[in-house]
């Protein structure tokens, strides 16, 4: 197994203080390690990211500055087990082996065998760690790629998120066989928040700095809760459903999706609903022109990938592929880059969002 790197040494966060005027972190709350400055075409800048870090910025047409937004512990979907800044891949095999890859090149296998899988930080070290389901339901989780921690219960589905506002060590939650919503934030004792769903994602909607849980019913209705304790319905119905941060001038996460029939729909409100022309049978958020506003990618029924980074116009990439996801950064240019399956089970990842790179061996699912 690769070698895990611990002990990096930390930095006051002074210095952070006199370049962007930021009072509200404290000494020490920012591990040292790989600064990434990100500008646009004007040569603003629009992202600074400190290691677990991410200082988002947005400006107007005139060119003042909108927001900031400041975004603890590698983002939900960050894979990076060597902790060098620059994004992994894990993922199943057929016969539900976890593989990963520090290099993309070199697989190594993580003992056990699970149904799903996802990534987070359960230490706080800022190395990626896994929790997943078993074929049955059982819960477990990991922050050596090792060895196994079981947490008690049974869940049909997983998903990560920092509930607890503490911006270091990841929660859970997730959905039981019956819809039933669970969240833990010790990894040890679930709380239930009323209500019953078939699919649920993490975002934070209030823009408060604690992930809020949205999720979709049996019927498609969508729903969000920013207490985890009582829903807020959104009009509309979807099939699939993302988050993101697709309307800068509002604090918080909106919400994407699919419809039953395979549209496209984006909210900037979490009221009104946009279409985008297309139909999809798969949808994942990024930022692949790294200007702090999440974009859209997804695969038509054919396997065909296209993107968008103004929510209006769907650029393709060449290729076809059974399953996509959106990894943060592999080549630490500051922009999302995107890996995926094809239908045999290849893997490939491409980083200019034209040329497809392939990763030797055979996977059925990508970790996000």
């Amino acid at each position: 197994m690769a070698k895990r790197l611990n002990g990096r040494k930390r930095f006051q966060i002074s210095l952070i203080a006199i370049c962007f005027g930021i009072s509200l972190l404290s000494v020490g709350e920012i591990q040292a390690g790989r600064v990434t400055y990100v500008y646009d075409s004007l040569k603003r800048l629009t992202r600074a990211v400190y290691d677990n870090t991410t200082f988002t910025y947005t400006y107007d047409k005139t060119g003042n500055r909108l927001t900031k937004k400041v975004t603890f512990t590698k983002p939900y979907g960050t894979v990076d087990f060597d902790g060098n800044g620059l994004s992994d891949l894990a993922g199943i095999n057929s016969a539900g082996s976890m593989l990963y890859t520090t290099n993309l090149q070199a697989w190594e296998n993580i003992p056990g065998a699970l149904a799903q899988a996802v990534v987070a930080d359960f230490n706080g070290d800022g190395l990626s760690d896994l929790a997943g389901l078993t074929s049955v339901g059982n819960i477990y989780y990991t922050t050596d790629l090792q060895n196994w921690i079981y947490i008690p219960g049974v869940l049909s589905q997983l998903v990560v998120g920092d509930f607890d506002g503490d911006h270091r060590r990841s929660d859970l939650a997730g959905l039981t066989s019956g819809g039933n919503v669970y969240y833990t934030t010790d990894l040890q004792n679930w709380i239930n928040v009323p209500g019953v769903l078939s699919q649920l994602v993490v975002g934070d909607f209030d823009g408060d700095g604690k992930d809020d849980l949205a999720g979709l019913t049996s019927n498609g209705g969508i729903w969000f809760t920013t207490n985890l304790s009582t829903w807020t319905n959104v009009p509309g119905a979807l099939a699939q459903m993302v988050s993101g941060n697709f309307n800068p001038a509002r604090m918080g996460d909106e919400i994407a999706g699919l419809a039953s029939d395979g549209s496209i729909w984006f909210t900037t409100d979490l009221v009104n609903w946009t279409n985008l022309p297309g139909v999809f049978f798969r949808l994942v958020v990024g930022d692949f022109n790294a200007d702090g506003r999440s974009d859209l990618v997804g695969l038509t029924p054919a396997g065909n990938i296209r993107y968008t980074t103004d929510l209006q116009n769907w650029i393709d990439i060449p290729g076809l592929l059974s399953q996509l996801v959106v990894v943060e950064d592999i080549d630490g240019d500051g922009r999302s880059d995107l890996a995926g399956i094809s239908s045999n089970g290849e893997i490939f990842y491409t980083t200019d969002l034209q040329t497809w790179v392939n990763i030797p061996g055979m996977l059925s699912e990508l970790f996000e």
